[in-house]
């Protein structure tokens, strides 16, 4: 084993102080952090760590350990001899069984079909194309679980039987040369291996990506993780030495190839090959998204299943959670359909999977949740914003919000209508002359109205009020007709109480682009973490509705005072999730308001979006 300790101490020895470290300058009480990492190039982050002094300018010490193979450096992680490393998931699972609570994650690592830390290699002179060649044959890879697992699943989901091929287990620095002399037909096996194999002309790729392909897609390789005893000593320096984590790791995202070019220092790889190597994808602290912790139990349930583990793991709380980070959000919303996203958000659980507490506070109008928001007593808001009201704030305060999700509505989806009593004679929306219109409250809702009657040559009084107000009013006969949104506009039908004179009000007179979920641009400066598992959170609940939006109506029953007999004639719009924003269809929107004189000046919308 040998260790690289990185400790300045030219300051200890001119105050003959033995107890503090000297960084930047300073003299720093307390021990190091010690970091395990073998020679590999999934421990890059390590490396780029080390070689910019990261933890350094955190004003932290480092004392790096190289360990020869990883259940040794897992098995200190777990007695507390080292405070980070990084382990694979057929590792550490295991670990979780036998000593829960024994590590935290803090940034992930996985496989796709794009991005590949393995291959399946044979030999350079093999007559073999596809891997269904290769039943019945024999199949290298390095002592380990992790591999002879992955082989097993692939057998079985390539051949149909765990047990269709011969599974030969070498030391790892023995795997190239054991394909050479032809001791097994194929090799499982992870880079640099799969480089150094190519560059030097001893085997050929298969396969890119295999586990990732004929097991799951994205695969969970492994993860970055503190020891849980290094946490609960040093809070503080666990979220430092995550800061520290996050620059390396963004200096991989954002360049990876320049960034490959340090592994010949710390690994086998030669100048020559490093930068052309595959890769696993490393995340950030704030990539443990939903979708990874869910591969990640995915994996547990598989191990479980082939007896590796002996009991069934929960695997939501291994991961790491910041002393400092917010556990508390506050999310606004209306009493309509358009806020749909927050209920099933709230209701489904999302929140709670992200860490998070969810408080919903209900507003009145969109301008008032919209300051609340600005002012960040509320963090976001889901679905419901008007897209114009957001443009006003745009020409108002420039990259006040930032917009995360949009709701779309079309003639059979749409979330508003103008309703007038069911025994009326009004038929067609030219009878609204004359008459006076009850609206709900805000400054989009005009818009909308005096566009009606622009585009109708018809001309109306209307008086707003609250929404809850709006079918009493109606019914009363205080207005002739009203303008409401969902589910008030079903409820007033399915009671008897009003009619439909125009439906889909917002999709005929402006654009499908109906509302969007957003947070205070500060917001993402302060606290980009937090910011990502909203974006998460929403983007879950979007395709919950979309894919079920007979269930997800059912909510509105608590959130929209909606009545039960009501819900399966509810209107439900689609919801996009932060994917599969649009901003060419925003654009046309808000220059469609700018010629219609509604906007004072053409904005550009770009700014507006996460």
């Amino acid at each position: 084993m040998r260790t690289i300790l990185i400790l300045l101490t030219f300051l200890l020895f001119l105050f003959g102080c033995g107890t503090g470290n000297v960084v930047n300058g300073n003299l720093v009480d307390g021990e190091p952090v010690r970091i395990g990492y073998l020679e590999l190039s999934a421990f890059l982050p390590d490396f780029i760590v080390l070689e910019n002094g990261f933890l350094e300018d955190e004003g932290l010490v480092a004392e790096y350990i190289e360990y020869g193979d990883g259940n040794t450096l897992l098995n200190d992680v777990v007695l507390g001899r080292i405070d980070k490393a990084f382990i694979g998931v057929t590792s550490y699972l295991p670990i979780e069984e036998q000593s829960p609570g024994a590590f935290q994650i803090f940034y992930p690592a996985f496989e796709n079909l794009n991005h590949s830390g393995s291959c399946l290699m044979v030999n350079v002179d093999s007559n073999v194309t596809d891997i269904s060649e290769l039943k019945g044959k024999s199949f290298g890879t390095y002592i380990g679980t992790t591999q002879k697992l992955s082989l097993t699943l692939i057998f079985k989901n390539v051949f149909g039987s765990k047990d269709a091929a011969e599974i030969i287990q070498v030391d790892k620095l023995l795997q190239l040369q054991g394909l050479v002399d032809e001791q097994f037909d194929a090799l499982l096996t992870i880079e640099p291996f799969c480089s150094i194999g190519v560059s030097q002309g001893m085997a050929k790729i298969l396969e890119k990506a295999p586990r990732a392909k004929y097991i799951m897609n994205p695969y969970p390789v492994g993860a970055g993780f503190f020891s849980s005893d290094f946490v609960e000593r040093r809070p503080a320096d666990a979220d430092k030495v995550v800061r520290a984590f996050d620059r390396a790791l963004k200096i991989i995202k954002e360049n990876e190839f320049e960034a490959k070019k340090l592994l010949p220092k710390y690994t086998k790889l030669t100048e020559e090959i490093a930068p052309y190597t595959q890769f696993y994808v490393l995340g950030e602290s704030s990539d443990l998204t939903y979708e990874f912790r869910e591969k990640t139990q995915e994996m547990a349930n598989i191990l479980y299943e082939e007896n590796i583990l002996d009991t069934k793991v929960d695997t939501s709380n291994i991961y790491y959670q910041s002393p400092s980070a917010v556990h508390e959000v506050v999310i606004g919303y209306r009493g309509h359909g358009q806020y749909l996203p927050v209920f099933v958000a709230k209701e489904q659980g999302y929140f709670e999977d992200e860490g998070l507490s969810a408080e919903l506070v209900m507003f009145e109008s969109t301008n008032t949740m919209i300051e609340a928001i600005l002012a960040e007593r509320v963090h976001a808001s889901f679905g419901g914003v008007n897209t114009l009201a957001l443009f006003y704030l745009q020409q108002q305060h420039s990259d006040a919000v930032k917009i995360f999700g949009l709701a779309k509505g079309d003639e059979d989806h749409f979330l508003q209508r103008i309703l007038v009593k069911a025994d009326s004679d009004m038929n067609n929306i030219l009878d609204l002359e004359g008459k006076t219109l009850g609206i709900y409250l805000g400054s989009g809702v005009k818009v909308i109205v005096e566009e009606l009657m622009s585009t109708e040559n018809v001309f109306f009084e209307y008086i707003q009020m609250a929404p809850s107000l709006l079918v009493d009013a109606l019914e009363s006969g205080s207005v002739d007709d009203i303008l409401v949104l969902e589910p008030m506009g079903t409820y007033a039908i399915q009671k008897g109480i009003a009619k439909a004179l125009v439906d889909a009000v917002y999709v005929t007179y402006f654009t499908d682009l109906v509302s969007g979920s957003v947070m205070s641009s500060d917001l993402v400066t302060d606290d980009l973490l937090l910011a990502d598992k909203l974006v998460r959170i929403q983007d879950r609940a979007a395709k919950f509705i979309n894919d079920n939006p007979e269930i997800a109506a059912q909510y509105l029953i608590e959130y929209a005072n909606v009545d039960s007999e009501m819900v399966e004639h509810l209107m439900i719009v689609p919801f996009l999730g932060s994917d599969d924003l649009d901003s060419t269809s925003v654009q046309h929107y808000a220059d469609k308001m700018f010629e219609a004189g509604h906007l004072d000046s053409r904005i550009n919308v770009s700014g507006l979006f996460y």
